[in-house]
């Protein structure tokens, strides 16, 4: 189980996890990050998760493979879905607008 300030995965005992502040590092986009989109397809550089978080979920993950689980079970933690807002939050600035499910819906 993964939440309370604790990783627990194989029915023993709790095992602090480390702790995580969540801080807003979403930069301002510039235009040259604007133009690498429309020119290029990507844009590299900048911080947009905090390296504590991403620590954090890459030893949830290591936990989580050491007991058996698979990786992608940090999707059950609270930080993994917050990284993904982050994410999404930056990616829909880049890109100028709201971004589509694929549905058809914009988000």
């Amino acid at each position: 189980i993964l939440g309370g300030g604790s990783l627990r995965c194989d029915g023993g005992g709790a095992t602090s996890a480390p702790a995580v502040e969540l801080v807003d590092v979403l930069q301002p986009i510039t235009s040259s990050q604007a133009d690498g989109i429309a020119n290029e397809g990507f844009v590299w550089g900048g911080m947009v998760v905090p390296r504590r978080e991403t620590e954090a979920l890459a030893e949830g993950m290591r936990r989580l493979v050491a007991a058996g689980w698979p990786p992608v079970c940090i999707f059950t933690s609270d930080l993994a879905w917050l990284v993904v807002d982050r994410l999404w939050d930056h990616a829909e600035a880049m890109l100028g607008g709201g971004l589509s499910t694929g549905g058809g819906e914009e988000v």
